[in-house]
Parts: structure tokens; C-alpha cells; sequence
């Protein structure tokens, strides 16, 4: 899954007088603020992902990319891409230690919390140990019975959590990385255009 989110100069048309006259300083001053808006994107989605969740700014990093503006381009991309992260990265309790070998379950069930402030019970669910580290499992199971009249077991089935891209989708997220991105964007080309023109001016 990608999901790209571009840093882009609108209204050129307004800022056409400055490319007219010094181009060249002008386009580098874009490619600029172009960057610097997609690293402050970039640090805002770490922020405010590990603010609306209780997954860890490490194992979100993985997940988020920066394509940044070179040569003629004045686009930055922030972009995502990653599968749902594992159970472990988040509050989850009880939890399995990585030195347990075997599977561990919890008669009660567990507490999840993916999303902060929304906690909820889950039940047959149990952890296991695999070569990526632990996981919540359930067993799957087929439909009859079974020789001794027990049920039929196929298979087993992973908790599903979120992925970053989804995270980054969250309103509450993806409103202030936004915010954020835009003011980066406006002030850096501001503040570079009046150095420009001031040095221009000198001269």
C-alpha cells in the first residue's frame, strides 16, 4: 500500500515576477522550501502518530519515506508503505516475553490498545513465538466435527492491528501533519525570498 502525501508550491503565477528575474534563485529557493516542508511533514507524522497510538516512533520510521525535490523538481513526497505491524508493537497486555519459547495464553483475554483512548477485550487469542518475534494467533477451524467429535482445526489466523499508511490516513493525524507542512512550506520560501531580494537589492 503507498500512500503518497506532496509538498507542491500552488498559485505560481504569483511568484512569477521572481522567476522572471532571478530564475535560477528563485527554483533553488523552491527546491528548498519544497524539502525542508517534507522533513517537517516527515518529524510531524512521527509525532503524531505516536500521539494517537500506542505504537513507537522506531517502528514507524521503517515505514515512512522522503523522495525529495532535485534538479528542475519542486516536489517533495512524504510517502508510506508497510503491512499492518505486528501485535507486539503496541499495548497489548498480557504480553509474552521474548525469552518464553512456547505459545502463552490468557483464559481472561487480553487488553488491546491500538488506538489510544480505545481500549477493548479480546478473547482466544494467544501468542506464539516466531522467527520475526511474537504474535497473537487464534486457531481456524474447519466446519463439522472431527473423529472424536471435537472441531476440526486448519489452520491459524493473526491478529490484525493497522498499518502506517493507515495511521497516516487518521483525520486527527493527517490534519496537523498538514498544518504543519504548509506553514514549513510558506514560511521557508518566504523568509529565502527576502534574502534574495534583499541581496539583490545590494548589489
Amino acid at each position: 500500500f503507498l500512500m503518497p502525501v506532496e509538498v507542491r508550491i500552488e498559485n505560481i503565477a504569483e511568484i512569477e515576477k521572481y522567476l522572471l528575474a532571478m530564475p535560477e534563485d528563485t527554483k533553488k529557493q523552491l527546491r528548498l522550501s519544497a524539502n525542508r516542508a517534507g522533513e517537517a511533514a516527515h518529524r510531524e507524522a512521527l509525532i503524531q502518530i505516536s500521539r494517537n497510538y500506542t505504537i513507537g516512533m522506531a517502528a514507524t520510521e521503517k515505514d515512512l519515506h522522503l523522495t525529495r525535490a532535485k534538479s528542475d523538481s519542486i516536489v517533495s513526497i512524504l510517502w508510506a508503505k508497510g503491512r499492518p505491524r505486528g501485535a507486539r508493537n503496541f499495548n497489548i497486555t498480557p504480553f509474552l516475553t521474548p525469552s518464553s519459547k512456547k505459545g502463552a495464553s490468557s483464559k481472561s483475554g487480553y487488553s488491546v490498545e491500538i488506538e489510544k483512548g480505545n481500549r477493548r477485550k479480546i478473547k482466544k487469542y494467544f501468542w506464539l513465538q516466531t522467527a520475526a518475534g511474537p504474535h497473537l494467533f487464534r486457531y481456524v477451524y474447519e466446519n463439522g466435527k472431527g473423529k472424536r467429535g471435537g472441531k476440526i482445526r486448519k489452520g491459524y489466523r493473526i491478529f490484525k492491528t493497522i498499518s502506517v499508511p493507515q495511521m497516516l490516513e487518521n483525520e486527527n493525524v493527517g490534519t496537523i501533519v498538514g498544518e504543519v507542512t504548509l506553514r514549513t512550506l510558506e514560511d521557508t520560501f518566504a523568509r529565502g525570498m527576502t534574502r534574495i531580494i534583499e541581496r539583490g537589492a545590494v548589489r
